[in-house]
């Protein structure tokens, strides 16, 4: 890729896989957007600290990208299972949703969106958060 003119958000940036996803693109000329809690150890074009737990730190953080065309979404952020069904499922499925839905707009024609899954048991959470949530227990 050919790319000082390519804005990629990559959620996870500060650690692991998320890591090196935004070293490799920076490699290849792509300005990075990094949104992590945490500031990522490399020098990326932004940081931005959301936590994708929280829709309203999401909604500050794509406020505060502008008008600026995305050209590519790593979705990497994620939290491990002994986080919790809740966040798990806040953060894993339902705030990489959030922020998703919320770039579209901005999505360059020709863009791409790349989830990246943790190896959890994601799908068995947000089962028993939602079952929870249909009893009245969070």
């Amino acid at each position: 890729m050919n790319g000082s003119d390519r804005n990629i958000v990559v959620t996870g940036a500060s650690s692991g896989i998320g890591l090196k996803v935004a070293e490799q693109l920076m490699e290849r000329g792509a300005r990075v957007i990094a949104m992590d809690r945490n500031p990522p150890p490399l020098g990326v074009a932004v940081h931005m600290k959301v936590d994708l737990g929280d829709p309203d730190s999401i909604d500050v953080a794509i406020a505060a990208l502008g008008d600026a065309p995305i050209h590519g979404l790593c979705n990497i952020a994620g939290v491990p299972q002994m986080a919790g069904d809740m966040a798990v499922c806040r953060v894993n499925y339902l705030g990489l949703r959030h922020l998703t839905l919320r770039l579209l707009p901005q999505l360059a024609r020709g863009a791409g969106v790349v989830g990246v899954e943790l190896p959890t048991d994601g799908g068995l959470s947000a089962s028993r958060f939602a079952s929870g949530m249909q009893q009245g227990k969070p």
